[in-house]
């Protein structure tokens, strides 16, 4: 990222967890940290009305759909980096 960018941390991450840091790179290249929670429960509920309305089709974002039986090979592609989302259909 260049010069005054924003570097988002995204949620998920334990609260012990810990990372290093350079503060000298952040105030000389005026960066932002801005850290974002995943979701919660009223962000969830949400998105499933938007789905079941039709007001957005997630369609696109699906790279693969798999039976439920199939749930450990849609993490392990997922973990791989070879699938974006995985549909499980039971």
């Amino acid at each position: 990222m260049g010069r005054g960018g924003t570097v988002v941390l995204f949620g998920g991450v334990p609260p012990a967890r810990r990372c290093a840091s350079a503060p000298g790179a952040c105030t000389n290249e005026e960066l932002s940290l801005l850290g974002a929670f995943h979701h919660t429960p009223e962000m969830i509920r949400r998105a499933v009305d938007l789905v079941e309305s039709g007001a957005i089709v997630p369609d696109g974002l699906l790279t693969h759909r798999m039976g439920l039986a199939d749930v450990r090979d849609a993490l392990q592609l997922m973990e791989k980096g070879e699938a974006l989302k995985v549909l499980i259909e039971p």
